[in-house]
């Protein structure tokens, strides 16, 4: 913003006006002298009034700061559809040395929403929070109360990322309530969809299963209610994983069904990977059936995902799937070469159940070591795998890699079955 506070300035010298002559009764000379020195932000309405009394427009004003920051964004957007957010330093590099450039538009606020989440990934809440106010403050300035609205759940889901679970569901049920209240706020169905998903998602993490169940079923049928499809893959995999963990069975098809009927609907790659990655859990969890996890894959990549970034992230979680699979059936060999490509970066992925879930890596690695006589390398994974999960809520693969470590400490020398485990279950069905 500090461009410009200067064009300001230099436009204001060119015109021979006084700081007095252009703060007029609508600003207050040290106000446009803060502005002018780029220790203060002005809001859309004083760019306006500065503007009228200098004769200019505002697209003058903002100058070339609003192209830069326009390309700026431009090259955000394309490096994370090349690579995501698999480095996520990269993309701060990107925005970081333009800070004091960006111009206070559309595309200006996109960029401070991203440096926000960027500041969210390394821990710096406060920093994130500064930033997405202030991204909040320029959609509504342009009149864009429903972005505006947008970023309070952004702010949310940064004290999610910090596992500051408490303080997320206090700020997104307070946008709910917001939303409650104040229905004008949400010009679409879209934001009340996520909100009812991040509500659940976050409920799950504080251990609050039927909350979070609920919440999950809200959101989906108020997609189904509204047609509006736009998060429907990952809430309906995600109410399916929840179903199958509680042996809901009844739910289980409901999420199924929606999938596989917008599979019919849409070819998006989130969605074949959303409908496969279900039937895989149902695989393994309910039907102990390592042939028909290797099956869905194959049909799966019938269609290779191209977005690269998101393949990384997909294929991290099939190749979990396959890992076990193949360990299953013996074979060790490639049940370690998928199990080792399941921990890939991946900022997005924090919520504990992925956590956990992925955490099952570590013990069917720990496991695969000890029945080959390498104690050493099974100890390092088994005890990986329990600092992973320690500090995560109840779930059935956090149970799994606790009674792994417990196998391998033990140190027998003849591998026992841990008890009540789902590898345990899995081989009494073998």
């Amino acid at each position: 913003m500090g461009q410009i506070g200067k064009r300001i300035r230099q436009i204001r010298k060119q015109k021979g006006k006084t700081l007095a002559n252009v703060a007029g009764d609508k600003l207050s000379v040290s106000m446009l002298s803060l502005i002018e020195n780029g220790k203060s932000n002005p809001t859309m309405d004083n760019l306006r009034h500065i503007a009228r009394t200098l004769e200019v427009g505002v697209s003058e004003l903002i100058g070339e700061s609003e192209g830069e920051t326009k390309e700026l964004w431009r090259q955000v957007e394309e490096y994370l559809l090349e690579k995501g957010f698999t480095d996520p330093d990269r993309v701060y590099g990107l925005i970081h040395p333009h800070l004091g450039e960006i111009a206070h538009t559309y595309h200006g606020a996109e960029v401070f929403k991203m440096y926000a989440y960027l500041l969210a990934l390394k821990g710096d809440q406060a920093g994130a929070t500064q930033y997405i106010e202030k991204a909040e403050g320029v959609f509504l300035n342009l009149g864009h109360r429903q972005k505006a609205t947008e970023t309070r759940r952004d702010l949310s889901m940064f004290h999610f990322l910090n596992g500051q679970y408490e303080e997320a569901l206090e700020t997104i049920l307070e946008l709910k309530r917001l939303m409650e209240t104040e229905p004008e706020m949400t010009e679409t169905p879209a934001l009340k969809i996520k909100v009812f998903y991040n509500i659940g998602g976050i409920h799950l993490a504080l251990g609050n299963r039927e909350a979070g169940r609920e919440f999950l079923y809200e959101a989906a049928q108020e997609s189904a209610r509204t047609r509006d499809m736009t998060r429907d893959h990952e809430i309906l995999s995600n109410g399916g994983y929840l179903a199958l963990i509680q042996g809901d069975m009844e739910r289980y098809r409901y999420y199924h069904d929606r999938l596989a009927l917008l599979i019919q609907l849409t070819d998006a790659e989130e969605v074949r990977f959303a409908y496969y990655f279900l039937k895989m859990l149902h695989a393994y969890l309910i039907e102990g059936n390592p042939e028909e996890i290797i099956g869905l894959h194959a049909l799966y990549e019938e269609k290779p995902v191209k977005d690269k970034a998101m393949k990384l992230v997909m294929d991290s979680y099939m190749h979990l799937y396959l890992g076990i699979a193949y360990f299953h059936l013996g074979e060790h060999g490639k049940a370690l070469g998928y199990l080792s490509q399941v921990h890939v970066q991946n900022p997005m992925a924090r919520h504990p159940y992925d956590v956990a879930t992925k955490a099952e890596a570590y013990a069917y690695t720990a496991l695969i070591r000890l029945r080959k006589g390498e104690t050493g390398e099974a100890k390092k994974e088994a005890i990986t795998g329990r600092e992973s999960v320690l500090p995560l809520i109840d779930h059935p693969s956090r149970d799994f890699v606790l009674s792994v470590y417990e196998e391998v400490m033990n140190q027998t020398g003849a591998m026992k079955e841990p008890q009540g485990s789902l590898h345990a279950k899995w081989k009494e069905q073998l």
